[in-house]
């Protein structure tokens, strides 16, 4: 019989594994092995809890979670496997077994953990750039871009150079773009940063939504143009979901490729996803992949981007929105003439070096003068987004950061606007009476126009049931003017709901002490040689 064959290393790169009459644990092992052996320089990474392959064959490069299939494939490459019949050996596939053990495994020690593929140089947590195209073991990130992308930035970025850089991005740039307000313009740019600066925010980062009146104002192409610095390319598109399940599998499938930029394009509905909702918050997404016989864990780090006219949204998106609105003033803005650039992307891709270099150069601006955070007030669960993002642009002196958050919610927040006319026909209806869900729905139905889009147009009992849920989710919150109470139960245990109004006093913040506050163009310092705090005449550096 011949003794080499079995589990050992043969050559630089083969290894033989025998398949039968042995362990499973050992066939695995040894399987693990093989695929160490020929993972130099590494090919393949465990990105949370899947291994992933880089896959840069596309125009737009990403990463490849790799299913049973592939990972079946993978191991036929790294060993040569064999079944012992009798006296002789057989060549045989790699068993699927052998597959799931592999995948199933806790950890992979000596996998090296990838946590995202990037375009563009970019900072680290840690203030360092990456620059050199390839893995990047310590900051556990891929980058591949040309590698002639990259010009020299300077360390300590002089009141010209940022003055210059915040010029190309703001003028020659976005400068054709009819943003409505100085707020729409640098949520713009901080879009468009992010990717730069995004191990610098430990934390999850808004939907930057771009909105505007009418079509054709140039939503889609403000998208474009902010993933082209970072990118080289137009961003991922992603069009809105029908349900709550097509949304999560269509996220988890944008997350597991790990684009720089995801685009909801085009967004015709009201957008009330839960499952997106979700994601705009968390730092980790979890679920279960077609294809892979275990639950992926992957990092939530793409910036997310919408496009929409008029968009209206849940109570829970609008609050995590970045707002971005554009309105040129005609009745058709796509016969707009006379811009500095007429093929914007073109001109954006042939310039790349120079955006690029700018985008660092802001950033670098901030760092080399000790990373000073701003204390504007931004949406909850965001605040590390806020103080970075918001402390670049204070640096680059551009003003109106996260000051249309506000205005944004309450148009957007269609939910709201629905429920409040709601509540203001319940109180006009029942006064302060305890009254059941069945009471309250057979009156909505009984009202003309007044029924909550969010019941949709199910079954009587489908609704009934989706406006009792949505009732007991608002309990104790306060909606315009008043707050739903809980108020027991009827003799048959069945929860009855109270309407009670609030005085403006009950209504106000906790604490007005220190309002946020935002500086105009005119109270915008850009004395950065002495490395000073750029707002001089405001509280945002107090």
């Amino acid at each position: 019989m011949n003794t080499l064959l079995s589990a050992v290393k043969i050559d630089d790169k083969v290894v033989r594994i025998v398949v039968n009459d042995r362990q499973l644990r050992e066939v695995g092992e040894d399987a693990v092995k093989a695929l160490l052996a020929a993972n130099d320089p590494p090919t393949l990474f465990q990105r949370g809890t899947i291994l992933t392959r880089v896959r840069l064959r596309d125009e737009a490069p990403s990463l490849q979670a790799m299913s049973d299939k592939m990972l079946q494939g993978r191991l036929a490459q790294v060993a040569n496997w064999f079944r012992r019949s009798s006296k002789k050996y057989v060549a045989v596939a790699p068993p699927m077994e052998v597959v799931s053990y592999v995948q199933n495994l806790p950890e992979w020690p000596d996998i090296p953990v990838l946590k995202a593929l990037i375009e563009a140089p970019t900072f680290t947590k840690d203030g360092d750039l990456i620059t050199a195209p390839g893995y990047h073991p310590k900051a556990r990130l891929w980058l591949h871009c040309p590698t002639d992308l990259y010009k020299p930035v300077s360390l300590e970025p002089t009141n010209e150079e940022v003055a210059a850089a915040r010029d190309l991005l703001l003028n020659d740039l976005l400068g054709d773009f009819p943003f409505v307000d100085d707020a729409s313009r640098a949520h713009a740019l901080a879009a468009m940063l992010l990717p730069f600066a995004r191990d610098l925010i430990d934390g999850p980062t808004l939907l930057h939504a771009i909105d505007a009146p009418t079509p054709g104002t140039g939503k889609s192409l403000l998208a474009k143009i902010i993933a082209i610095p970072a990118t080289g390319h137009g961003p991922n598109v992603m069009t809105e979901a029908r349900d709550e399940d097509e949304w999560r599998k269509r996220i988890t499938a944008v997350l597991v490729k790990s684009p720089v930029f995801t685009l909801i394009d085009n967004v015709g509905q009201r957008l009330g996803s839960v499952q997106l909702s979700g994601v705009l918050t968390a730092e980790v997404w979890e679920d279960r992949i077609l294809g892979l016989s275990r639950t992926a864990v992957v990092p939530v780090r793409c910036v997310w981007l919408a496009t929409g006219n008029n968009m209206s949204m849940s109570t829970e998106v609008a609050r995590r929105v970045a707002p971005i609105r554009l309105d040129a003033e005609l009745e058709m803005p796509w016969h707009r003439r006379g811009f500095r650039h007429p093929n914007l992307p073109a001109w954006a891709i042939e310039n790349r070096g120079r955006l690029v270099l700018a985008c660092l150069t802001l950033v670098q601006a901030w760092i080399s003068r000790g990373r000073p955070l701003s204390t504007l007030e931004g949406p909850g669960s965001y605040e590390r987004w806020t103080a970075v993002m918001g402390g670049i642009l204070e640096v680059a002196g551009v003003p109106g950061f996260v000051a249309n958050a506000d205005t944004f919610y309450q148009v957007a927040d269609q939910e709201s606007a629905e429920w409040r006319e709601f509540l203001a026909a319940w109180e006009e209806r029942f006064g302060g009476q305890r009254v059941g869900v069945q009471d309250l729905y057979l009156w909505l139905v009984g009202t003309d126009g007044l029924l909550p889009e969010f019941l949709g147009d199910g079954s009587t009992r489908s609704q009934r049931t989706k406006f009792g849920l949505a009732l007991r989710a608002r309990r104790d919150r306060i909606i315009g003017r008043w707050r739903i109470r809980s108020a027991g139960e009827d003799h048959s245990h069945r929860q009855l709901y109270q309407l009670e109004r609030l005085s403006e006093a009950e209504r106000r913040p906790a604490d007005l002490s220190r309002p946020s506050r935002h500086p105009s163009s005119a109270e915008i310092s850009l004395d950065l040689d002495r490395g000073e705090k750029v707002c001089e005449v405001s509280e945002v550096c107090s």
